[in-house]
């Protein structure tokens, strides 16, 4: 987000920016929540309907985009992901200081896990952020509509 700017605009700027669709050929846009990551990042999560046609001119940035594709809404609501779990553990200094907050030398520090969800739709993987920022959406339509 550049300052001064909502989710909705970044994501408007970012969508021409990178794949060069004009605000004109989204018919709705708007946010739904934040994802926070474990590595002190949030993303800010905006949903969309494109104009059919937008799909036909895509002109995807040679420094931003790899590739692109498309997956039907039913599919990924009918079709679960893999779910790949992994631990993610403190590394804490010989430097923290425990003196300062009252707590023995060996704290037990909490650890924690974060899921990584990935889907096969064709030849393309869906998976990472991308597949978790679909998870959420997938939730917020389930709650908000009646898919």
């Amino acid at each position: 987000m550049e300052q001064g700017e909502t989710a909705v605009e970044t994501a408007l700027r970012e969508t021409w920016e990178e794949m060069a669709i004009p605000a004109e050929d989204i018919e709705s846009c708007g946010e739904y929540g934040s994802l926070v990551l474990y590595a002190n990042r949030a993303i800010h999560t905006v949903w969309a309907f494109l104009k059919p046609e937008a799909l036909e001119h895509i002109v995807p940035s040679e420094g931003e985009v790899g590739d692109w594709f498309t997956v039907p809404v039913d599919w990924l609501l009918e079709n679960d992901p893999y779910i790949y779990e992994y631990r993610v553990v403190p590394e804490i200094g010989e430097d923290f200081p425990y003196d300062m907050v009252d707590a023995p030398d060996k704290y037990n520090w909490s650890t924690g896990k974060c899921t990584v969800p990935i889907w096969h739709y064709e030849k393309y993987c869906l998976w990472g952020i991308t597949a978790r920022i679909v998870v959420n959406l997938l939730e917020y339509i389930k709650k908000h509509t009646n898919m």
